[in-house]
């Protein structure tokens, strides 16, 4: 079960509360939506990024790693299970199967279900 989160920062305000867009399924990302709009007035412009979203989302942020680092355990991938791609012309993918975690491009799954209906 994992969670990724997509940042915007306002290059003209950086210490400032980024856009958040959460990735992952709905049952995980819900409670942290529902957690920084609930808090997002604590967001403290003299902490890190990381700093912040810790303590207002009430998580540790795990960095992921290289592919070459020792002790490396399996990635979570957040790529479409259709293309296998991260990004299609420039979107993420914006839905996450709750059942299987897998993401998918709402193009590609489009795509992929027209295919399969006869005409």
């Amino acid at each position: 079960n994992h969670v990724s989160v997509q940042l915007c920062v306002s290059v003209a305000h950086p210490r400032s509360l980024p856009q958040c867009h959460f990735l992952g399924t709905s049952r995980l990302t819900a409670p942290l939506n529902a957690l920084l709009t609930e808090k997002y007035e604590e967001w403290d412009p003299d902490r890190s990024i990381v700093s912040n979203l810790e303590a207002i989302l009430g998580v540790s942020v795990v960095k992921s790693r290289s592919a070459d680092s020792e002790g490396m355990a399996e990635e979570w991938s957040a790529e479409c299970a259709v293309c296998y791609s991260l990004h299609l012309e420039d979107a993420l993918p914006d839905l996450t199967c709750d059942h299987c975690s897998q993401a998918f491009h709402v193009q590609c799954l489009y795509e992929l279900i027209s295919c399969k209906v006869p005409s």
